[in-house]
């Protein structure tokens, strides 16, 4: 490169350089920091005696990443040179050219010391005692975007640039820069690289690539462990014969086919549960989540799977317990309703009663009806606050209380007033429950029933002739005060006449678009029911609380029908 001939006719010398430089640089290593040097040394001596190299990184800033020359004689003097300039940015002449994006001839440097901005006396100590007399500064531009700038001096040749030196700058500039930029692409690429290897190697779940013929490219650690392959043995395999059973392998191909064929996809983008296939043919379940990797050229796919055997161990384990749990809700709130209505002298007697939710937890509604000598019978409707144990407990003391209650006396009001009495010193407060208590005597055209309530929902009566109306004085909660207000009222069911009984789950559901039942709604619904036997009086109301809230009770629905046949 030395022995150019300084004398050469400035084409023929430009052409000369070019011809030796473009191999150099269309060879040149794919490593960053060797490019820089490669292209600091076409330069020096050929084109110049001192040659700096910065490059403009990501965030803006300007970073030197070569500073050499002829009296350099190794790296080491480079560095200590390199040392000697301030750490203050680019000069003005290379702030020029890096705004314009053109280069910048300076004939005489020592007299443009003179009047740059921007430059440190250190700086222009050294330009002086290193003898700079002519320089080049020309953007380094790669792809429409200028990436650094190089700066070239002469020195203790004695050359003086011209314009022709400058026209054999840029043309290597153009071919330089993009040597730079490529080997800088290499280089993110290699560290893109290292990072998707980082984490092939270190994720919990197998990735698995595959091309678009379905043959696997990629088979990370996880996925050795989790399928019982080692990589080198299924890298080139076809995926459906080496992870997914052979009764799927059929639907997989048909799948892959399909979406190449027309763009249909109906795993990729979702995150789904299949059964995968271990090496020794054994079948397990997986999530499987599958995406498209953007690359030119035909589609390539990565699987990401999870092996959720012991999740689906674990939700087996729950869901038996679940049903276990159920099922002992179900015969604890069994043991607290009465298995069976006794048959009622003279009247027609049903109840319904519907658990919300799964039924996985014991409610607070109850109703029980017994005889309490002679003549006499009672029915009773509950509800005891929340759920769970505490409330069964509740519920066991309220139906005891009341059966022996009932047995010292007749008038229902004081039936509650001790059942108040009995919540208090069991539980101190605590938990409270409303009630209506319901006393039935036969009388001369049918029954009368007198009942008090205690902060339930007042009973409604439907006459035969499908009129609807309350029956009772609204009372306070039991449980919670020492002194409640307790009324009786009483009134005379004739043929075709029934009381219906029920707690707040039948007027309180709710739809999905906020419509209440509401007491108006029930009222309505009774008197459609006039003239029809208990039973179906029972179903219709829970049957209606039930359809308008979609199937899904938010809360447990009890009713209870005592009717006077026509």
């Amino acid at each position: 490169m030395a022995d150019i001939a300084q004398d050469q006719p400035d084409a023929l010398r430009r052409l000369a350089f070019l011809e030796v430089s473009g191999p150099v640089l269309l060879a040149a290593s794919t490593d960053f920091a060797s490019v820089i040097e490669q292209v600091a040394h076409l330069v020096v001596p050929a084109l110049a005696d001192w040659c700096a190299i910065d490059i403009i990184e990501d965030d803006g800033t300007v970073r030197r990443v070569a500073f050499t020359g002829v009296d350099v004689a190794d790296a080491e003097t480079a560095a200590r040179l390199q040392a000697l300039l301030p750490d203050s940015g680019p000069t003005q002449p290379m702030l020029d050219a890096l705004r314009s994006g053109r280069s910048l001839l300076i004939p005489d440097v020592q007299t443009g010391l003179e009047t740059w901005q921007n430059v440190e006396p250190a700086h222009a100590e050294l330009v002086r005692r290193l003898g700079f007399r002519s320089t080049i500064i020309v953007p380094l531009v790669a792809r429409g975007r200028t990436i650094g700038i190089a700066t070239l001096s002469t020195s203790t040749s004695g050359r003086t640039y011209g314009e022709a030196d400058l026209h054999l700058a840029e043309d290597l500039a153009l071919r330089a820069a993009l040597a730079v930029d490529n080997a800088r692409l290499f280089e993110a690429i290699g560290h893109a690289e290292a990072r998707k290897s980082a984490i092939l190697e270190s994720a919990i779940d197998a990735i698995v690539s595959m091309d678009h013929h379905g043959l696997i490219t990629d088979f990370n650690p996880a996925a050795e462990r989790i399928f019982g392959h080692a990589r080198g043995d299924v890298i080139g395999g076809r995926l459906s014969e080496t992870i997914i059973p052979r009764w799927l392998r059929e639907r997989h191909e048909s799948a892959r086919e399909r979406y190449l064929e027309t763009g249909e996809a109906h795993l990729i983008g979702r995150r789904v549960e299949m059964v995968g296939m271990r090496r020794d043919g054994a079948e397990f379940p997986i999530e499987l989540a599958v995406t498209r990797v953007d690359v030119p050229g035909p589609p390539t796919f990565t699987a990401y799977i999870r092996d959720i055997t012991e999740q689906k161990r674990a939700e087996h384990e729950l869901f038996e317990s679940r049903e276990r749990f159920a099922q002992m809700a179900r015969t604890l709130q069994e043991s607290l309703l009465p298995p069976h209505l006794p048959e009622v002298p003279g009247v027609q007697v049903a109840a319904r009663y519907r658990a919300a939710g799964a039924g996985n937890e014991v409610g607070g509604d109850f109703y029980d009806v017994w005889h309490t000598g002679g003549d006499g019978w009672a029915m009773v409707m509950g509800d005891v606050q929340g759920k769970g144990a505490d409330a069964a407990a509740v519920t066991a003391l309220a139906r005891y209380t009341l059966r022996a209650a009932a047995m010292q006396s007749r008038r229902p009001s004081r039936v509650l007033a001790q059942l108040n009495e009995a919540i208090l010193r069991q539980r101190g407060g605590d938990r409270f429950c409303t009630a209506v208590y319901a006393r039935v005597r036969p009388s001369d055209r049918g029954v009368r029933i007198t009942v008090a309530i205690g902060g339930h929902p007042l009973p409604l009566l439907l006459r035969a002739d499908g009129t609807v109306e309350p029956l009772g004085k609204p009372g306070t909660l039991l449980g919670l005060l020492e002194h409640v207000e307790l009324r009786e009222e009483a009134a005379e069911l004739l043929p075709g006449d029934a009381l219906v009984m029920f707690t707040d789950g039948v007027t309180e559901a709710r739809s999905s678009e906020g419509r209440v039942f509401g007491e108006y709604r029930l009222r309505e619904l009774l008197a459609t029911c006039a003239g029809l036997e208990a039973f179906v009086v029972a179903e219709r109301v829970s049957q209606a609380a039930l359809e308008l809230q979609g199937g899904d009770l938010r809360d447990d629905v009890a009713v209870l029908v005592v009717r006077v046949p026509a």
